[in-house]
């Protein structure tokens, strides 16, 4: 029997290819999607233990000092903690205005900085920075810099100097491990990271007992993935812990002085969601576990039908010889052996080459991308054997199931029945013939093409069914491509309709309204106040819980607050729209706020909800979700001028809803500038180098860096969108071919009557045609109906995605697929030619 086996192969080459290809084609996508996804979710962990990043960081108006770190490293489920002391600071390098972060050194290897050069500072007047400092400045290792050379002003109010104003030479270059961006990498948006970062030791800070916060990390965090549920879970317990526990003592600290009326101060508790690339890391992750499993699900259906097909057609073509065996006395097992080996082989094979494909060559192939992206050292290849088992299996399993079905159903049969040839399908009268005035026009050819698609209504089926599932996965990966490039145009077009934001301090706001007003490239000026803030759900602001019982997966989420004078508006600015299908204009509430999209579905707020705003002081202030209105990328929250006086108490009323907040002070202007995309890009780089203002960004420049951004999973696109391609061809060759094996006599007598070489290809190619049309016509609405599904499950805590498709790629689908049957119909016109009339037309004796 297996030499019977080896002889199936070899003659059934073609057969044996088809279920080969495609389980490589499945397991390929499931394993290396999955695999790509948990190796750059470990290198990401792997740096982030070498380099001990925090888990958590507690801070306290007016500051801590070791009493409180001390008091915190008790709390159950803190595992190492350290005070940190950082300032945030406006420089000025090169003519152009960035945001610094000076840290103080500390010696418990909590989020310590990666060297890359030079040796780290051990005294106060040594200095390491990052390398898009040296990059900007054109300094290097042995220079010195002096901060009140480069700086402006402490950042947001962030009060006097920490650090000594003194001479540092630096020492180091080095990466900050809380922002593991590549410098030369665009991130598409504002950043909320700093540009530069700076680390000196301990003793260059003016007061070496106080610190801006703690850091700790989690007793249980080793072994746990940063991105999975365990590591959220013991995070969770921990933050409660802490918040349970009594805050701070009140004292003058760090960064700012409390007031009287603060009398019950509390933990201000974050973890790392707050950091822009650990989220992203986190986005990238997610994305490519989605795909790993939704894709390989529709080619496992697929697979299914090529193996029904494949293994039908190899039992009817057998049927003589599986008579013959069971004549001879074989048992029923021992002839399925046969065919369970010879389907099952090609799976073992085609998953083998898939493990090797998904658990070296999609990641081998992503981590150069990767490392441009990000600063981290190295990425390791890892394997996954419970997945790469269970992938296998499941491909294994199903194909062996197919094969299974299809010879128990034959082998049912007595061995004289199974000698016998099998009847042809019988003809009969068509629905198409009871319309006469269509009928009577067809040719002979068309009526017998007709006739056949209805004659072999489980052939039409299964082609219909294979072309459907090609179209359907290249829809779905079109689609997503077109939603994904579709997102700069939408925000930075269609959302944002300003072309720069401009900010300044309060102090100079009116010498920047002059100077903007006698700019001949500045068209219109709408003054803000922009400032940063981190907003929770209402019940994790101060409560018992860090996690939002309604399914949100952050705890908090960073964001901009955008307030408008009173009597201004920002029509023609920002478009605020409801997230409802007719998207009708939203007016500023005069109470309340109103909130992005995203950050509304990350953190589970719905209109009338309550959230608690946190900004950079770490002061709280509970805040009304008046609407949500519609934003594709980052997260904002705009009020107007009075809405924003009252619910941040700006006047200090003292009512208990949380601490007094900022003044109302414009500090920044929304741009209408003249000129095309470029001329705006270098009139908001031609402000940045003004004094007055801190910093210009250009939405046209983040519109073009958008896509950069986002490479990764415009790669990971543009892959299935290839396995989709080859999935396809492989359908159609394996139907054609089939189709042409069943139908050799048929084929055999029409050549014998008479038709001609190019009459019999189109007697067979003309129905692989109209099937192929029919399953592109239905493949197309069902991939992009599919896509909805996967969107919605997609988290990525600063984009918001909404299906958007364009003709074209409708268009190129359907190409596609045609070009795919029309390439299969020129290999298949060869066997067509080869078909021996007088073999094909014996007899059975």
């Amino acid at each position: 029997m297996w030499a019977d086996v080896r002889r199936a192969i070899v003659h059934g080459w073609k057969r044996f290819l088809s279920i080969l290809v495609i389980s490589a084609l499945g397991v390929t996508i499931f394993l290396g999607l999955t695999a790509l996804a948990e190796d750059v979710a470990k290198s990401a962990d792997q740096y982030y233990r070498q380099q001990g990043l925090y888990d958590l960081s507690v801070t306290a108006a007016g500051g801590l000092d070791q009493r409180d770190v001390d008091r915190l490293g008790e709390v159950e489920g803190v595992g190492a903690i350290t005070g940190g002391l950082e300032q945030n600071l406006d420089v000025t390098v090169a003519g152009s205005r960035k945001h610094l972060t000076v840290s103080a050194l500390n010696p418990h290897s909590i989020n310590r900085p990666y060297r890359l050069s030079g040796v780290m500072p051990e005294n106060s007047g040594q200095v390491a920075v990052n390398e898009s400092y040296l990059k900007d400045s054109g300094k290097k290792l042995g220079d010195a810099v002096r901060l009140s050379d480069i700086t402006t002003q402490p950042a947001a109010g962030q009060g006097p100097m920490l650090f000594k104003d003194q001479t540092y030479t630096i020492v180091a270059q080095v990466s900050d491990a809380k922002n593991i961006y590549n410098p030369d990498f665009a991130t598409g948006s504002t950043s909320t990271q700093a540009d530069y970062s700076f680390f000196v030791p301990k003793s260059a800070a003016v007061k070496e007992d106080m610190y801006s916060s703690a850091y700790l990390r989690l007793a249980a965090e080793s072994g746990l993935s940063s991105y999975g549920k365990d590591y959220r879970d013991h995070l969770s317990q921990t933050r409660k812990a802490i918040e349970r526990t009594d805050g701070p003592e009140g004292r003058s600290g760090t960064q700012t002085t409390r007031t009287s009326s603060e009398t019950d101060p509390k933990w201000i508790v974050s973890d790392r969601s707050v950091l822009q690339s650990y989220n992203q890391i986190d986005t990238q992750v997610s994305f490519l576990k989605l795909f790993g499993i939704t894709f390989p699900l529709l080619f496992l259906l697929v697979a299914v039908l090529i193996s029904l097909t494949s293994m039908t057609r190899m039992v009817e073509e057998d049927r003589q010889l599986i008579g013959t065996y069971k004549a001879l006395g074989y048992r029923k097992r021992e002839i399925l052996v046969k065919y369970l080996a010879f389907a099952g082989i090609s799976a073992l094979v085609g998953s083998l080459l898939g493990l090797l494909l998904g658990f070296v060559g999609i990641p081998s192939l992503a981590f150069p991308l990767l490392k441009q992206m990000y600063v981290i050292p190295s990425y390791s290849l890892s394997a996954n054997w419970l997945l790469a088992a269970v992938g296998m299996a499941i491909f294994l399993v199903t194909i062996e199931g197919a094969a299974w079905g299809t010879c128990s159903r034959e082998l049912g049969e007595g061995p004289a029945a199974l000698m016998r040839p099998q009847a042809p399908k019988a003809g009969g009268r068509i629905l198409l013939q009871r319309v006469g005035f269509i009928w009577s026009h067809f040719s002979f050819l068309n009526k017998v093409t007709a006739r056949n698609l209805f004659r072999y209504k489980t052939r039409a089926f299964m082609s219909i069914f294979g072309v459907l599932g090609c179209s359907a996965l290249m829809m779905v990966s079109f689609t997503l491509k077109d939603t994904m490039l579709s997102l700069p145009e939408r925000q930075y077009g269609s959302t944002y309709t300003y072309d720069a934001m401009a900010i300044t301090s309060p102090a100079l706001g009116q010498k920047a309204t002059q100077e903007l007003a006698g700019n001949g490239d500045v068209i219109k000026v709408q003054p803000i106040m922009v400032t940063t803030m981190t907003l929770r759900a209402q019940d994790s602001s101060k409560s018992d819980s860090s996690t939002n019982d309604g399914g949100a997966d952050l705890t908090q989420v960073s964001l901009q607050l955008i307030v408008i004078p009173d009597w201004q508006s920002l029509d023609g600015y920002i478009r605020l729209e409801e997230t409802r299908k007719g998207k009708s204009p939203l007016t500023l509430p005069d109470s309340g706020a109103l909130l992005t999209v995203n950050a509304a579905k990350l953190l589970n707020l719905q209109p009338g909800s309550t959230g608690w705003a946190e900004d950079d002081l770490h002061q709280g202030h509970s805040v009304t979700i008046a609407d949500i209105t519609n934003n594709y990328a980052g997260n904002s929250l705009y009020m107007t001028q009075s809405a924003y006086e009252s619910t941040f108490d700006t006047q200090g009323s003292g009512d208990g809803r949380g601490s007094d907040g900022q003044p109302f002070k414009t500090n920044a202007f929304l741009l209408k500038l003249k000129g095309d995309d470029q001329k705006k890009i270098a009139t908001a780089k031609d402000l940045e180098q003004d004094e007055t203002f801190l910093s210009v960004v250009s939405n046209q420049k983040l519109k073009e860096d958008f896509a950069t951004n986002y490479a990764t999973i415009n790669d990971v696109v543009g892959l299935l969108i290839i396995m989709a391609a080859l999935l396809a061809f492989v359908v159609l060759f394996t139907l054609s071919t089939t189709n042409i094996s069943e139908r050799e006599r048929e084929l055999a007598t029409i050549k014998v009557l008479g038709f001609r070489r190019g009459e019999v290809h189109s007697y067979v190619n003309k129905e692989t045609l109209i099937l192929t049309l029919l399953g592109i016509a239905l493949g197309l609405p069902v991939g992009w109906g599919l896509t909805y599904p996967m969107v919605g499950m997609m988290k990525m805590p600063g984009i918001h995605l909404e299906v958007q498709t364009s003709p074209l790629s409708w268009l190129i689908v359907s190409v596609l697929a045609l070009v795919f049957a029309l390439a299969v119909m020129l290999i298949t016109n060869r066997s067509l030619d080869q078909i021996d009339m007088v073999e094909s037309l014996k007899s059975t004796e």
